[in-house]
């Protein structure tokens, strides 16, 4: 047993990559137990109202717990989900924690779960990459005037990244996974890919609050509206007065935001039509589903399935890389 009377709440914890986190406590029910395979060690899989989730770190012997026994536990939350730092058993009544009654998953918002400084740089070599010295200067003037909402908001409410620097992780994933995609086609427009994948929900900004909460602004217009606004605004009337990109330029990247969703169903103005605004689209679908069905998995053994509104069925599997799999298909 880990001692969490060691572990105080609100003790500040430092990642060896330097992160500041804090240690929270609550009270979880114990479900069930996952052999590391090779190893004598067990992860635990607990819940409690808050979270379904999978806890580290390993415990050596499951003999000291048992399935549906209630624990107090010490933790930090990360981006990848709840990290144990210390449990101690209780037979404390918790009515909240009686199995069948738990209410679905939800996040807590915490400070200084994302990494903002890499994901700064991230953001910032991308921009380098963009070579029109204006559209640089654009996408950069930007981010610069919004830079006390853009690094620490929420990107939503609840379906992806909900928590503090959700936004500027979700827009540096995007834009990765943007150029990614566009450098293997020809005749795209990198930069506008860039510029329209950075600022495909800059209006998140003021359609959310700082806690993700839909705000007085987001209840009139959505971020696809507002940042569609914050673009023309910024180029007719920003501090470089006129930049010297075109207006098809313009309406180029205020497309992307339009049709970023790719659906109208799905919340778009506009379904994309172009390359860039395809691209844009399909990168920010795979980063915002990879999200919630890696969230959706955590808390499942291996084999099992669940059901997702978003992403339709999903399956936590384990390949046994050592099976003598069929060699013979063909690829067309």
């Amino acid at each position: 047993m880990i001692n969490l009377r060691t572990k105080a709440e609100g003790m500040k914890y430092v990642s060896n990559q330097g992160i500041e986190y804090y240690i929270l406590h609550g009270y979880f029910k114990v479900i069930d137990f996952e052999e590391v395979p090779g190893e004598n060690k067990y992860r635990i899989h607990v819940q409690n109202q808050d979270y379904d989730t999978v806890v580290t770190p390993y415990i050596d012997n499951k003999e000291t717990l048992t399935k549906g026994c209630n624990i107090k536990m010490a933790y930090i939350i990360t981006d990848q989900g709840i990290n144990c730092h210390g449990y101690e058993v209780t037979t404390e009544d918790r009515p909240e924690l009686e199995w069948g009654n738990l209410p679905p998953h939800k996040e807590l918002i915490i400070r200084n779960v994302v990494d903002e400084q890499y994901y700064r740089r991230l953001l910032k070599f991308f921009i380098n990459r963009i070579t029109n010295e204006p559209l640089r200067s654009f996408v950069s003037n930007i981010l610069e005037k919004k830079s006390d909402r853009f690094y620490k908001w929420p990107a939503a409410h609840g379906v992806h990244h909900n928590y503090s620097g959700g936004l500027l992780q979700h827009t540096a994933n995007v834009v990765k996974n943007a150029y990614s995609i566009g450098s293997n086609y020809n005749d795209i427009d990198m930069d506008i890919v860039l510029v329209g994948a950075i600022l495909h929900d800059i209006g998140k900004i003021y359609e959310y609050d700082e806690k993700g909460d839909i705000s007085g602004e987001g209840k009139l217009f959505d971020h696809i509206n507002i940042g569609t606004r914050i673009v023309f605004e910024e180029y007719y009337h920003g501090e470089d007065s006129v930049y010297s990109f075109s207006e098809r330029d313009l309406y180029h990247i205020a497309h992307i935001i339009l049709s970023h969703h790719g659906k109208l169903e799905w919340g778009s103005s506009r379904t994309p039509a172009t390359q860039e605004a395809f691209i844009v689209h399909y990168a920010d679908y795979i980063d915002t589903n990879m999200f919630i069905t890696h969230r959706e998995l955590l808390p499942l053994d291996i084999d099992q399935n669940v059901k997702s509104k978003y992403s339709g069925n999903l399956t936590r599997v384990k390949f046994d890389m050592n099976q003598d799999y069929d060699k013979t298909i063909d690829f067309i």
